[in-house]
């Protein structure tokens, strides 16, 4: 298990074969820590949903990608995933209402979302905080059970596999 001073640290280009190194890497860090499978899955769809953003809108006005960064660390309480990105940052789109469909995933997948600047106040910056399974425990947090909205099951914390492998026949 990494100790509180070990991170992970992983800078590639912003093209869709990133989307499954970052992904990779992270869940790759989570099992490392301890992580519980269904925690080891949540962080993977949201790291996958944030890359996926940088690789889709961040350069999307350039000529080539660039970097996309993935940051991971684990804290006494919870894994902290952060991908930054040197682009245009996160522009209001005037087609769109709202944060979209990967920000509001990543925001019901982790327990914290902060949206920022990246270095030098350029870019894209999106840290994430899961808690680990542990630490919610003793702090009396139950999990999440998947919930019916509209008639539709919505993917929630718990049963993320369960939920993502479809209707269980019968």
């Amino acid at each position: 298990m990494p100790d509180n001073d070990e991170a992970l640290e992983l800078r590639t280009v912003a093209v869709p074969a990133a989307v499954t190194v970052v992904r990779h890497a992270a869940i790759g860090f989570a099992e490392g820590c301890g992580a519980p499978a269904g925690l080891q899955h949540a962080i993977g769809l949201a790291v996958s949903e944030a890359t996926t953003n940088v690789v889709v809108h961040a350069y999307v006005d350039r000529a080539h990608p660039g970097p996309v960064e993935l940051r991971a660390r684990r804290t006494a309480d919870a894994i902290v995933v952060t991908i930054v990105d040197e682009g245009h940052g996160m522009q209001p789109r005037p087609d769109r209402t709202g944060i979209g469909i990967g920000l509001s995933t990543i925001a019901r997948l982790a327990d914290d979302l902060t949206l920022g600047r990246g270095a030098g106040g350029r870019g894209a910056r999106l840290e994430m905080r899961f808690a680990l399974a542990e630490a919610a425990a003793v702090a009396g947090v139950a999990q999440i059970a998947p919930a019916e909205e509209g008639g539709r099951p919505s993917v929630v914390r718990a049963d993320l596999d369960q939920q993502a492998a479809g209707p269980t026949p019968g």
